[in-house]
Order: C-alpha cells, then sequence, then structure tokens
C-alpha cells in the first residue's frame, strides 16, 4: 500500500517502528493502561470460549450466542466478569511477553535476514518465556470462569468464590505446582500461536506499508489493526484444538492425577472427533479478532506515543535498515 502523500521536509516516522525508536520510559505507563482497557472490553468473549472448550459435548451451551444469553440469563451479567480481577494480573505478564519479544528481535537483527523469520522466532521464544506468569494467572481466572455455571433458575445461588479462597483451595489441595497445572500444554498451545500470529502480522503490516517513511496517524494505525486482526483470525483457526486442550487440562486437570496434554487430546478426539477439538472456534475466532484489532491499535498508537525524538525521519530517507 502506498504511504500517505507528505510536504517536503515534513517530518515522518519509520513505516515500521522497532524497539529501539522507543522511549520506554513512556512505554511502560501507556502499554498497561491500553491492555487493561482492552481487558475491561473483551474479557466476556473470553469466559464464553473457555466454559465452551471445556464443557462435555453440548450440555450446557450450544454455541457461542447461546453461551452468552444463558450466562446473562441465569447467572446476571456480572458473571460475564467472573475471574476478571485475577486476570487483571496477566497484563504484567503481557508486558514481559511483548518486551522479549521485540528485544529478541531486535537482536536477532544483525543475525537473520529475513523478518519473517526474526518474527516468527521471537515470537515463539517471548510467548514461552512469559507463560510464567500468564499460566498460574490463567489456572485462576478459568477455575473462577466456570464456577457456578448453570442452565437453570436456582432458589439458591452458588456461593461466590473469592481469589483468594480459590488460591489456598489450590495450595492446600495441589500445593503450589498447582498454579503450574497445564503449563506443558500452555507452551505448546500459545508458542505455535504467538509465533504464527506475529508472522502474520508482519507480512500484512509490511504489505500496507512497504519500507518508505511514512507520515503516521489514524488512517495508519487503523490499516495496522485491520492487519491485526486477520492474523488473529488465521492464527484462531488454526490453533484452536491445541487451545482447547490446554484449557481443559488447566481447569480439570489437577497435579498427580495422571492427566497430560496427550491423554486429554485423546480423550477428545474419541468421544468427539474433530468438532470437539474446534470448540469453541467462533467464539475465539471473534475474541482474538477483535482483541487483536484492539490491542494493535493500541500497541501501534503507544509505540508512535512513545517514539523518541531522533527516531524521526525527514522526507526522502529511508528506514530499511530499522
Amino acid at each position: 500500500m502506498a504511504s500517505p502523500t507528505v510536504k517536503a521536509g515534513e517530518r515522518m516516522q519509520p513505516a515500521v517502528i522497532e524497539w529501539k525508536h522507543i522511549d520506554k520510559s513512556k512505554f511502560y505507563v501507556l502499554a498497561p493502561l491500553m491492555g487493561i482497557g482492552t481487558r475491561v472490553v473483551l474479557y466476556p468473549t473470553q469466559l464464553v470460549k473457555t466454559r465452551l472448550q471445556v464443557q462435555h459435548r453440548n450440555s450446557l451451551y450450544n454455541g457461542t450466542l447461546d453461551a452468552f444469553r444463558k450466562v446473562i440469563r441465569y447467572e446476571g451479567f456480572r458473571a460475564l466478569y467472573k475471574g476478571f480481577v485475577p486476570n487483571l494480573v496477566g497484563v504484567g505478564g503481557g508486558q514481559i511477553y511483548i518486551s522479549f519479544y521485540e528485544f529478541l528481535k531486535s537482536r536477532l537483527e544483525p543475525h537473520v535476514e529475513s523478518e519473517v523469520q526474526r518474527n516468527l522466532i521471537s515470537g515463539f521464544v517471548a510467548s514461552v518465556i512469559s507463560q510464567t506468569i500468564i499460566v498460574p494467572v490463567n489456572v485462576i481466572s478459568q477455575r473462577m470462569m466456570v464456577h457456578g455455571q448453570t442452565i437453570e433458575v436456582v432458589s439458591q445461588p452458588v456461593p461466590k468464590l473469592r481469589t483468594r479462597d480459590l488460591v489456598r483451595s489450590i495450595v492446600r489441595a495441589e500445593g503450589w505446582a498447582g498454579f503450574y497445572t497445564g503449563y506443558w500444554a500452555s507452551v505448546i498451545a500459545f508458542a505455535p500461536s504467538s509465533a504464527v500470529w506475529w508472522t502474520s502480522y508482519g507480512v500484512v503490516r509490511r504489505w500496507q506499508s512497504g519500507y518508505q517513511p511514512m507520515k503516521q496517524g489514524l488512517g495508519t494505525t487503523f490499516h495496522q489493526a485491520i492487519g491485526g486482526s486477520t492474523a488473529g483470525v488465521l492464527t484462531a483457526v488454526a490453533t484452536n484444538p491445541l487451545d482447547v486442550v490446554r484449557a481443559r487440562l488447566q481447569v480439570s486437570g489437577r497435579v498427580g492425577d495422571g492427566t497430560s496434554f496427550v491423554s486429554v487430546f485423546k480423550q477428545l478426539w474419541r468421544e468427539e472427533g474433530l468438532r470437539g477439538l474446534y470448540k469453541g472456534v467462533s467464539a475465539r475466532m471473534f475474541y482474538m479478532g477483535c482483541n487483536s484489532f484492539f490491542l494493535i491499535g493500541a500497541y501501534e498508537t503507544v509505540k508512535r506515543l512513545s517514539l523518541k525524538e531522533d527516531a524521526y525521519l525527514l522526507d526522502g530517507a529511508s528506514d530499511t535498515g530499522c
């Protein structure tokens, strides 16, 4: 895509803003705020996706819209935010993830010529590292997501599950290892997802921006967000089976019970076949498509706002070496 027409001598930004262009003191203030805002908007979709993935066949819900309707009808609108508070800790994990991704990508630049390969490797490794924080957050928030789910009108609602009570019960029943239930399943699910996502986004972003410096604005950010959304939908479809197995392990699995990624996969395939591996795929496509749209829109905006003064380029300069 051609970059916007600019006046001679006008300051422009690199077509792709890299880690070395960013003022980190600004970035680490703005990025978490953007992350929290995105989670507030999209968390209900994540909850519905998780419930669809862990249910046996269609025992509770018949698809994404049916799940939304039943959660609101039988549990109330607030139930869509079960586990939201502990999930916010994941914002920290997100900052570690993006920091390692950008750092690794910049370090690989002198050694790996292909930008596609740099995105793939950095996305994969950054995801593996960030699982140290993300897995405990997912274990807690996902168990809270499914707590008290029902499709009946009940006279005595299930008592609210508080975060500290759940944490204590996990420590008491499973030890501290309980917070890492499904750790390797998360690595297996999220690392390839991350690699595919960043690779897809990198290809779309370069197609949109090329290599010439540009005057970035709302139009550019919108195109980048569309690219992120496209990458999110493609990744959701490609890696949904891995995510279904991961979710089941972390919600239902317990330390020492003998369950593994392979055993859960085999059981799911035996009982429900290919359809079982694609449970919640529409909710995941919607979640990852929207999440990627808002995240990339926010991420690229934060990078633009955090740009160092010496990173601006004059008309006619090139960022090919960035």
